[in-house]
């Protein structure tokens, strides 16, 4: 399928890659959940729950030297129902695949590891009582021991590793094979010769990795519905207690049957005999895939996660940096002017020398802000009359204790001051002229040295003073 074509950048955040079907979140959780279950309450044999767990746990195997095209068809066909290639599946996962479907490697004795001969190797299915998977063919311990009776102990369940017991190799195959639960084509295992070796162990609850393989119990020349064949799990013989370990690898036994009984993959109808009396009729069939099997292939196909690539974190990441100095800049930007507008307003107030006089390099008669001229916003007490900042005066916090004045001063706020003084000063070119004139600036009396008496007379332009030590009037242009 063709990908879908992304605009812009965010064809960034995704990787080109061919579409998926999509698979519900819920179901999920769902298959993950039953393939807990299957890894936590494994039924006796289950080799499909001892592989996940295997996997789950971080263990590793070779994958299988087994081409594709020499997969049998029930394995291609599950494999395309989910949309897996044989080489999408990880070697754990490859064996779980085969024996779930009901195929085991079949080697000649002292040959070795079937798993890894490639496709020389044979694989031979085994088929199961109708409805039923490859996890429900291991005969019970209990049904084992049924075969042993008081007069000989030749059928006698012997103790093998922690949990484990076998089915010495001295009990005649014929008592066996009426408990046997799979079938295998004795012609698919011709050429084959006897092992001779235990044909029966119980699930020491083994964690190896598995590797079955299918070997004879009975002469080569052994009627086919009398022969016996056994799944191993190992390429290692298993001859009695002397073969024993803590954790025993199960020995699944398996009848033979004839190339004349035809099986289906749904059902059909085979009678077995054996010593000419007839024991047991069963309905033969290809191996039921298990759900847990199932679960795991749906996992398996479901896309994962889409991640980031490197390219695309690089980029965004510059991305988002261009973005921050942007935006740095613009709020310095906007910052600076309101600085600078505070700056020229604290210098229209406070801007004066040290003795109080109104200084003729200040802001306002255009010339660099002086250093000193930086303050902080002023109280009530600080605030000024337009006549004691044309004077040059000081904030009342920093005049001198000498400095008297009444509350007729404390009129107006500084944006009011800054903005009066400001624009007589902007549209008067006479004020600005003669405010900034060095004659007049040289004689002007600093107002430190000023002490008002008492207000003589008050008009829209000016306000008359009586000084308290000349006694002369001085008139606020």
């Amino acid at each position: 399928m063709v990908p879908v074509r992304r605009r812009g950048a965010f064809f960034l955040l995704a990787r080109y890659r061919p579409r998926r079907r999509r698979v519900p979140l819920s179901l999920v959780l769902c298959l993950t959940c039953l393939l807990l279950l299957a890894r936590d309450a494994r039924a006796a044999g289950d080799l499909v729950a001892r592989l996940y767990s295997l996997e789950t746990a971080g263990s590793s195997a070779a994958k299988l030297s087994l081409s594709s095209s020499a997969l049998p068809s029930a394995v291609t066909s599950r494999l395309s129902s989910y949309s897996l290639a044989w080489s999408d599946l990880s070697g754990l996962m490859q064996r779980a695949l085969l024996w779930d479907s009901g195929f085991v490697f079949a080697s000649p004795v002292g040959s070795s590891s079937a798993s890894g001969a490639g496709d020389a190797v044979q694989l031979v299915q085994i088929f199961t009582t109708c409805s039923q998977g490859m996890g429900d063919l291991l005969p019970a311990l209990a049904e084992v021991k049924t075969l042993s009776d008081n007069s000989s102990n030749v059928c006698s369940v012997e103790n093998c590793g922690i949990i484990g017991h076998f089915l010495p190799a001295r009990c005649p195959a014929e008592r066996v094979i009426p408990l046997t639960r799979c079938a295998v084509y004795a012609s698919a295992m011709a050429g084959q010769k006897q092992f001779a070796g235990v044909y029966w162990a119980e699930d020491g609850r083994s964690m190896a990795v598995p590797e079955p393989v299918v070997r004879r119990h009975t002469p080569e020349d052994t009627q086919a519905s009398d022969a016996l064949f056994a799944v191993h799990l190992t390429d290692a013989s298993f001859t009695g207690t002397e073969s024993c370990q803590p954790h025993v690898e199960f020995i699944l036994p398996c009848r033979g049957v004839a190339d004349n009984v035809d099986v289906s993959s749904s059902s059909g109808s085979a009678s077995f005999t054996a010593n000419s009396s007839s024991f047991t009729e069963i309905d033969l069939c290809s191996a039921t895939p298990g759900a847990a099997m199932n679960a795991w292939l749906e996992l398996e196909s479901t896309p994962a996660a889409e991640t980031f690539s490197t390219t695309a974190i690089v980029l965004l990441s510059v991305s988002m940096l261009i973005c921050v100095g942007l935006a740095t800049s613009v709020w310095w930007l906007s910052r600076s002017r309101a600085w600078l507008q505070d700056a020229y307003d604290r210098a229209v107030l406070e801007g004066s020398w040290d003795d109080g006089s109104w200084s003729p390099t200040s802001h306002l008669l255009g010339g660099p802000l002086a250093p000193t001229l930086a303050m902080a916003g002023a109280t009530d007490e600080e605030r000024l009359t337009p006549m004691e900042v044309f004077f040059g005066a000081r904030p009342r916090s920093r005049r001198s204790p000498g400095i008297r004045g009444t509350s007729a001063l404390v009129a107006t706020t500084r944006a009011e001051i800054t903005l009066s003084n400001d624009q007589l000063c902007r549209k008067s070119p006479i004020l600005r002229g003669f405010v900034s004139d060095p004659a007049i600036v040289t004689k002007r009396i600093s107002f430190a040295q000023l002490h008002f008496l008492r207000l003589l007379a008050k008009g829209g332009s000016g306000e008359v003073w009586l000084d308290a030590n000349t006694k002369e009037t001085q008139t606020e242009p």
